[in-house]
């Protein structure tokens, strides 16, 4: 009976060991050096994040996507294009997060047997909501801008 326990507290001492260097590696991965604000460093670190993401995504899909996040400056580009014979299509966005929402400005590339069409998309913004229990994103289209 005490040759189990002991086992088990072997076990147990082990695994504990274990966690342990492994949250020690994760808070070595995720660790700030430097100076500057930590919101500063967070910016950084989504950026080297959105770099990682690019690098892996791009060979991935024969270069068709091309993602890049700018942490510091709370931007996203995301391009997705594709050609075959005679037809080609380009989808690119510029994402920027302000305030709760993400505001979008999308253009679109169609390119039919050496003729091609541009369009430039009408900017809107994607805000998260919740109803009841559900969640869901609002899409706010503006039917009529201006300045004054």
């Amino acid at each position: 009976m005490r040759r189990g326990v002991a086992v088990v507290v072997g076990v147990g001492l082990t695994l504990a060991g274990a966690a342990r260097a492994d949250a020690e590696e994760l808070v070595e991965a995720f660790s700030f050096r430097g100076g500057g604000s930590i919101t500063d460093r967070l910016a950084d670190k989504l950026t080297q994040l959105g770099d990682e993401i690019d690098a892996r995504l791009g060979p991935l899909s024969g270069d068709a996507l091309d993602f890049r996040l700018d942490g510091r400056n709370r931007n996203l580009h995301l391009r997705v294009r594709g050609e075959g014979r005679g037809l080609g299509l380009r989808l690119g966005g510029n994402v920027h997060f302000d305030d709760g929402a993400a505001q979008v400005h999308a253009t679109l590339d169609l390119a039919v047997v050496g003729q091609s069409l541009h369009l430039e998309l009408p900017r809107f913004d994607l805000v998260p909501r919740s109803f009841a229990g559900e969640h869901y994103v609002e899409l706010r289209l503006p039917l009529v801008e201006g300045s004054f």
